[in-house]
């Protein structure tokens, strides 16, 4: 059974053994076996259920190249982590193996479910014998906006009269180094009886290997005192 997995894990689709000879001296027992180690299958093409808005050739970046070397357990391992990792879908494992006639390729169809593309979370109140009367606190996001991966996030507060804060964030992939994200940021913070804050940052982070993930981020930010401060 040890030889014969050896064998699964190298590809084969298959591994088999039949017993040819039994002989036993004393206390000692030889077999012999012929083994059969089935044919060898290679990537033929990639199958994905469940995608409804998310476009196929942008799962496809985040895979492994499409070549025709042996369905290890190595590479089918390194397949299903590349799409767990997909940030907007939910990977549901195991890979389904799909052997075409003759048993020399196959087809591996990863089953997927999108995440929720509008998300909200927030609240609203209204304070009649405060000055700050109207207050709010709303978040919002965006996922996988036209099929792409890009993502908004936009968060929104006021929770006393003349202090605001807004923020806007952007994301989508970016494939200049493999693997990679581009994000953006926008935001602001209106206190009026002390400062008026204004905030940018923009950054790319690059997936190197399954372990490693470089990046370089860059911001600018100004703040104004108020008059009286």
């Amino acid at each position: 059974e040890r030889k014969l997995d050896s064998y699964r894990r190298e590809g084969y689709f298959y591994a088999s053994a039949i017993v040819s000879r039994v002989d036993r001296r004393g206390e000692k027992v030889t077999i012999e076996a012929r083994l059969n180690p089935g044919p060898v299958l290679a990537l033929d093409g990639m199958i994905y259920t469940g995608l409804v808005r998310t476009r196929p050739e942008m799962v496809e970046r985040y895979l492994l190249p499409l070549d025709s070397a042996p369905l290890t357990d190595e590479k089918l391992g390194d397949l299903e982590r590349a799409a767990g990792s997909i940030p907007f879908l939910d990977f549901r494992p195991p890979l389904n193996i799909r052997p075409k006639p003759g048993y020399t390729g196959a087809d591996i169809e990863f089953v997927f479910a999108e995440k929720r593309q509008a998300l909200f979370s927030g609240g609203a109140g209204y304070v009649p014998d405060n000055a700050t009367s109207f207050v709010w606190d709303l978040n919002l996001r965006f996922e996988n906006l036209f099929g792409g991966g890009r993502r908004i996030d936009i968060k929104s507060e006021r929770r006393e009269e003349d202090r605001q804060i807004l923020d806007i964030g952007y994301n989508q992939p970016l494939f200049v180094m493999g693997v990679g994200e581009f994000d953006f940021r926008v935001a602001t913070r209106d206190y009026r009886d002390r400062f008026y804050e204004f905030a940018l940052s923009g950054g790319y982070t690059a997936r190197l290997s399954s372990d490693f993930s470089a990046g370089l981020s860059l911001g600018w930010r100004s703040v104004e005192p108020s008059d009286n401060t």
